[in-house]
């Protein structure tokens, strides 16, 4: 099967996409396999400038974004509206400018924390323990706790939330917050996570599907910077790790980012390799779909990915933002 490169369409070229959509269809039934199109909409972002290692999360049919940073560590806070493509600028971080922060949603409420700060013209840095909620609803931020454990350095903690509980794990520890009572407490510690800062685990992520939650770890491999992918299955309600498959996925980018729909999870892989393809039904049988419409290879360096409704959308680090629709 070949696969042609991703339909691109904006709100101005409709009428062009749906023609050439059926097209594409008549077309290809009369062929005995039907070739997989990947389509990507151009969307409005939130600003032109190039953004490293932001956050963001979705919330109903919004989508969030901030931090991260270039020629200054950013701590601004902006909301993206779906109906009609419109950012608004939000009430900043109150936790200040920082890289690397992780970021969760329930659903109906955000969390952002860690990271670290550093300042390039007096090398100042510092790592963060803090952990805030923030409304969406009134746009207002609360401190929680603070996590009882040192984050590791320059390291992306996993995150997310189930039976309302915040998840956190970071320098080879698995802790979760009772966003009732505020109360943290240690879990099993899962089985993978290297100590040693030189040979680090990179860009995690944590995909729930169902009552289930995979977490794909990115490990450096050897010290020519080959990353080799394991895909973990953490079961909340009994609190244990289970490995689904060793290094399913090998590339020479740490930066790859799962998201998922309903039960398919989807991958785009870093800024060497930027692939972008499917896991049908959990499988770790990788069906490429095509490659992201991106200017190059350091578009994907830091992207943040979540799903409104039943699309994708991307924000990469050049500060362009995209929607995948299956």
């Amino acid at each position: 099967m070949t696969i042609p490169s991703p339909i691109i369409i904006n709100k101005y070229s409709m009428r062009q996409f749906l023609y050439i959509s059926l097209t594409l269809l008549l077309f290809n039934s009369c062929k005995d396999e039907v070739e997989l199109h990947s389509v990507w909409v151009k969307k409005n972002s939130p600003d032109t400038l190039y953004r490293n290692q932001p956050v963001g999360f979705s919330i109903g049919d919004k989508g969030f974004i901030g931090l991260g940073y270039e020629a200054q560590i950013r701590a601004d806070w902006w909301e993206y509206n779906s109906h009609n493509e419109q950012w608004t600028r939000k009430k900043d971080f109150p936790g200040g400018g920082r890289a690397f922060a992780f970021c969760a949603s329930d659903g109906q409420h955000g969390f952002i924390g860690l990271g670290f700060y550093f300042n390039r013209q007096t090398n100042e840095s510092k790592t963060y323990k803090d952990v805030w909620q923030y409304d969406a609803a009134t746009d207002q931020w609360s401190a929680l706790p603070d996590v009882p454990f040192t984050p590791q350095f320059r390291i992306t903690p996993v995150s997310f939330v189930m039976n309302n509980q915040l998840y956190i794990q970071s320098n080879q520890q698995l802790w979760s917050l009772d966003l009732t009572f505020n109360t943290w407490q240690r879990k099993n510690d899962p089985p993978f996570g290297i100590p040693n800062i030189s040979i680090p685990q990179r860009n995690a992520n944590a995909i729930i599907v169902g009552s289930e939650v995979y977490v794909a770890i990115n490990n450096a491999s050897n010290s020519s910077v080959s990353y080799d992918t394991d895909l973990w299955k953490y079961i909340p309600q009994t609190d244990s790790w289970s490995l689904v498959k060793s290094k399913f996925e090998n590339s020479t980018s740490a930066n790859i980012y799962w998201s998922s729909i309903e039960s398919n999870v989807y991958k785009l892989g870093g800024y060497s390799n930027g692939n972008f393809g499917e896991y049908v039904n959990k499988q770790v049988s990788f069906k490429l779909i095509g490659y992201p419409p991106t200017d190059g290879h350091y578009d994907e360096y830091s992207a943040v990915s979540y799903s409104i409704g039943n699309d994708i959308y991307y924000y990469f680090s050049n500060g362009k933002y995209w929607q995948y629709v299956p």
